[in-house]
């Protein structure tokens, strides 16, 4: 993450929604939603799952992020926490910003605006819940500060010519309106006489070379309700001794387990590297580790994209669904922020694929490929089974 935009002609900026990050896996009638973690989270983002269905594609995996947004029209994480689940929302968006792989092909190794091509085609014609974030070309500087006089998050700044990459790299570079950081809590204070329990403020930790350290006290952002609910997710995971390596004194402090993660707002770090200002933006429910990981759906072995070719078109996919990469865009977000911005060229430089890690094919990770028929049939059946109870299909 930096503080300003990089500088030369070969760089573009996408809007940078407050939300969930989401990756959607297509394979003929079956959508399965990941978390920014790698585990399945079709129920909770049920309402992109079920609007799915009408994407003109047999397979495709597709990276984004889901968002809610508020009353003054820019996405609100804490109205997007409320909105999931399997009630199917009407608010929920899915903000789609990549496409790593379309029907037989692997496109991680095509160029970056060879990727936004053809996710622009396929979702000509897609529901309302699918938004494709257009690629600003223009002065960063400009775009950036009319973005966050707009009230937006902020942008990634991404360079053209660029393959899908894993781990942290220079081709990707967040540039934030506001600072904004996930933390472990590692304790909270007991409001005094609050029936039902709730907590008053609450302090959080920040990991340092393998180390647990002492970060600050977040006392504003929540709600009755919220106060409420931490209290309660907090119970089981008190413990008699800080977790922190570094002690700190804290005499008011009921130690827990530093396993809930928040999102928290801060307007600047003192010379101690403590939070000042920090504000409670919302629960990183996405990031928990959960008991029982979603099953392999992608076997390692997909084609890579040719360079400067139809990376989307593959010879012996004939997809039921038509061939809708080959259509005009739709509902591009961020068109128009800056008057002189215009959308990402189309050069087709080729790169390595990157290695597999997970199911999620995140900006810090790789893909694993895509759902196939290599999966057993059993496996493939009980997957099914979860699918359509999760989003009642």
């Amino acid at each position: 993450m930096r503080e300003s935009p990089p500088r030369g002609a070969d760089w573009v900026y996408e809007i940078k929604a407050d939300g969930y990050r989401a990756q959607l896996h297509l394979h003929q009638s079956d959508a399965i939603v990941y978390s920014r973690a790698g585990y399945d989270w079709t129920e909770q983002f049920s309402s992109i799952a079920a609007s799915a269905d009408q994407i003109k594609a047999d397979s495709a995996i597709i990276d984004g992020e889901a968002v809610v947004y508020g009353t003054g029209g820019v996405p609100d994480f804490q109205q997007l926490r409320r909105e999931l689940g399997p009630r199917r929302s009407e608010r929920v968006r899915y903000h789609a910003f990549d496409l790593l792989y379309l029907d037989g092909y692997d496109l991680r190794g095509a160029a970056y605006e060879d990727r936004k091509r053809l996710l622009q085609r396929l979702l000509k014609n897609a529901p309302e819940t699918f938004i494709y974030v257009e690629a600003l070309a223009a002065d960063g500087k400009e775009i950036f500060d009319k973005g966050c006089k707009l009230g937006l998050e902020g942008l990634v700044a991404k360079r053209l010519g660029e393959a899908y990459r894993s781990g942290r790299q220079e081709s990707w570079i967040k540039l934030k309106c506001k600072k904004s950081e996930t933390f472990p809590i590692v304790a909270f204070v007991e409001k005094l006489g609050a029936h039902p329990r709730k907590i008053a403020p609450f302090y959080v930790g920040r990991r340092e070379n393998g180390r647990l350290v002492y970060a600050g006290k977040v006392r504003t952002g929540y709600t009755e309700t919220t106060a409420r609910e931490l209290r309660e997710r907090l119970d089981p995971l008190i413990r008699r001794t800080s977790p922190l390596d570094v002690p700190v004194k804290k005499p008011k402090a009921t130690w827990v387990e530093p396993t809930v993660d928040v999102e928290v707002q801060y307007g600047a770090l003192t010379d101690d590297g403590l939070l000042r200002e920090a504000v409670f933006k919302g629960l990183r429910d996405d990031l928990t580790v959960r008991k029982v990981k979603a099953p392999r759906l992608v076997p390692s072995s997909a084609a890579p994209a040719e360079a400067g070719g139809p990376s989307g078109k593959h010879p012996a996919a004939a997809s039921r669904r038509g061939g809708a990469v080959e259509r005009g865009a739709r509902k591009p977000l961020g068109a128009g922020l800056e008057e002189g911005a215009t959308a990402s060229g189309t050069s087709a430089s080729q790169a390595g694929a990157a290695r597999p890690r997970r199911h999620f094919l995140s900006q810090g990770a790789a893909a694993e490929g895509h759902p196939a028929s290599r999966a057993p049939a059993a496996h493939q059946k009980a997957r099914r089974r979860r699918r359509h109870a999760a989003v009642g299909r």
